[in-house]
């Protein structure tokens, strides 16, 4: 795994006032700490230039490291331009997990602006020494507010260094594998799909009324468009669909599945899957196998993923592949580069010719 810094450039041998590093005389000290604590949990680590490639640009090397990382390590200290560009560069990425540090007494680096910090030239003719405002981030880069946000002491690092260990202990690098399965999950909405009489049903289960939504009644037109054959009464779609938006997994999960039609089948699949409980979404998604062509090939897409996330290649290659052969698109992802990836694992590179020979 891999963590790539981003973080304003600092000059060792640079003197107190030089206006490349006036107000991150520390910053390599933070550097060496972070790269310490990372590199002892296994995590490599990159951060400056010596990791680029010569032959291209600065930007492109920052796009690749970012890109090619899966933790973003944000040094605010200083707000440099650089910095802000690069953090939301990263931003930008789908599922880009990203950690932003702030020393508690940081500035931003305004002197550096000017060749001659001591010697400021003001609108009535004077000159001024310029001092460097300190950092709000929550001001300054208010739109990140929501963001984490680690502070730390200039002068304990140690303190630091246990700072980032709890993170990591809390908040788990995801490999490649587990950043890809994880944009499976992203804006997928279990009532929509290329079937137009699920497009239908979802309209009229949206006429349920706010107040049926939060107290759950037997819906009859939520379990007549569906090919169940189970003769319970079904709790309504958009109820069961609600729970999930609001991140109530586990009241999804207690529910008995004899009072679910398929599509809340599958958003029970669905939570599972979003807890990572594979083995319980793996049954869960396999009770779809038996339902309408939308509901089961979707079905084969994420039991493909499942399997993947176990490592069983074989098994998530087959399901994948049932789903490629019933045109199943995800909204997010792809499904030739999962096929792609399970390919490489299991020395298959040939597997697209042979799949348009047998299509």
């Amino acid at each position: 795994m891999k963590a790539f810094i981003v973080h304003a450039w600092n000059n060792e041998k640079a003197s107190l006032y030089h206006p490349i590093c006036d107000g991150i005389e520390y910053i390599n000290s933070t550097i060496k700490t972070i790269k310490k604590t990372f590199e002892s949990a296994d995590i490599e680590i990159k951060y400056d230039a010596n990791s680029f490639k010569a032959d291209d640009t600065i930007r492109r090397n920052f796009q690749k490291q970012i890109k090619d990382a899966n933790l973003i390590i944000v040094l605010l200290d200083g707000l440099r331009p650089n910095v802000v560009y690069e953090m939301g560069y990263a931003a930008a990425l789908e599922n880009k997990k990203i950690l932003c540090l702030c020393e508690k007494d940081a500035t931003i680096l305004v002197r550096n602006l000017y060749p001659d910090p001591l010697s400021v030239p003001a609108i009535n003719g004077e000159k001024y020494t310029i001092i460097n405002p300190k950092l709000d981030i929550y001001t300054a880069l208010s739109d990140c507010s929501d963001l984490f946000i680690l502070k730390y002491n200039r002068f304990d690092m140690d303190d630091l260094e246990e700072q980032l260990k709890n993170y990591l202990d809390e908040n788990p690098i995801q490999t490649s594998k587990e950043q890809r399965i994880q944009t499976t999950i992203q804006n997928q909405d279990c009532e929509i799909s290329d079937d137009p009489e699920e497009s239908n049903s979802r309209k009229s289960n949206n006429a349920i009324s706010e107040k049926d939504s939060k107290n759950p009644i037997p819906d009859k037109s939520a379990s007549d468009d569906c090919t169940s054959s189970s003769k319970t009464e079904n709790l309504p779609r958009k109820y069961v669909w609600e729970l999930f938006k609001n991140g109530k997994d586990e009241e999804i999960q207690k529910i008995d599945n004899a009072k679910l039609d398929p599509y809340s089948k599958k958003t029970k699949a669905l939570s599972f899957f979003r807890q990572k409980k594979i083995s319980d979404a793996i049954d869960a998604f396999k009770l779809l196998l038996n339902e309408k062509d939308a509901l089961k090939h979707s079905a084969y897409y994420f039991l493909g993923v499942c399997y993947l996330f176990q490592n069983k290649y074989f098994e998530g290659f087959t399901y994948l592949l049932n789903a490629k052969l019933n045109n199943y698109t995800p909204k997010t992802g792809s499904i030739d580069d999962l096929l792609d990836m399970i390919a490489d694992e299991i020395h298959f590179p040939d597997w697209k010719k042979l799949f348009q020979q047998n299509s």
